[in-house]
């Protein structure tokens, strides 16, 4: 029988918290005068929503030293500020310091940072590899509701990174990524149905994820659902 391949992708982007077009709408529109007005509120009133603020309409304008100086100071008490600088450091190649600030976001719950760091343990990006390390991460992700943080700790428990290798558990947080449409959680369910790792072999339940990641537009998954009709 012909064996499914899972995919076992990291994903790394900025954090969903990172939304252009919605700063755009927030902050595009600023003018000199309320710029100046936002910069006077953080420096001298120590406002931390001006200092985000003014952080991200100067992320906005590509202008990520003044960025940085403004979600360093948000960061003091916001988690999201703090992810957001770790972003641009890690635009800028200064993964060390993207790490650092990466740990301090999600050090308060701000899970999409939480990813991010999991995945720099994986790879050894700016931190010395650590599987057990990049699990821990992975899961306080996975349990503050980021999809993409239940998907890596599924491919954890399949490649036996971390943690033991254990498909049952791979399935347990493949589920909990597709059931918010993560799309390469619903196919590795519909490969591992089909493939009878760790599950007797459903192809119903093959073809039930395949359909379900096709119609999130994976179109890995498309051909996989037109093989198993075929």
């Amino acid at each position: 029988m012909r064996k499914i391949s899972l995919l076992l992708i990291l994903l790394f982007s900025f954090s969903e918290a990172w939304d252009e077009k919605a700063f755009v709408e927030r902050f595009g529109k600023y003018d000199n005068k309320t710029l100046r007005y936002e910069k006077f509120l953080c420096d001298e009133n120590k406002d931390i929503n001006a200092c985000s603020n003014v952080g991200a309409f100067y992320a906005l304008k590509q202008n990520d030293k003044e960025a940085l100086k403004y979600f360093k100071k948000a960061c003091e008490e916001d988690a999201v500020a703090c992810e957001f600088a770790g972003d641009l450091y890690y635009r800028g190649r200064d993964y060390a310091k993207a790490a650092e600030y990466y740990q301090k976001a999600c050090g308060h719950s701000e899970g999409a940072a939480c990813i991010h760091l999991g995945n720099m343990y994986d790879e050894g990006v700016g931190v010395k590899q650590d599987y057990l390390k990049a699990f821990e991460y992975h899961k306080k992700g996975c349990d503050s509701g980021v999809k993409e943080s239940c998907y890596s700790l599924g491919n954890a428990y399949v490649q036996g990174k971390g943690a033991k290798q254990d498909y049952l558990k791979a399935m347990e947080y493949y589920q909990k990524a597709c059931d918010k449409d993560m799309e390469k959680a619903c196919y590795n369910l519909g490969s591992i149905y089909y493939n009878g790792h760790g599950v007797s072999q459903d192809k119903g339940k093959a073809k039930e994820y395949a359909r379900k990641a096709c119609d999130l537009k994976f179109q890995h998954s498309c051909d996989f659902y037109k093989f198993l009709n075929d």
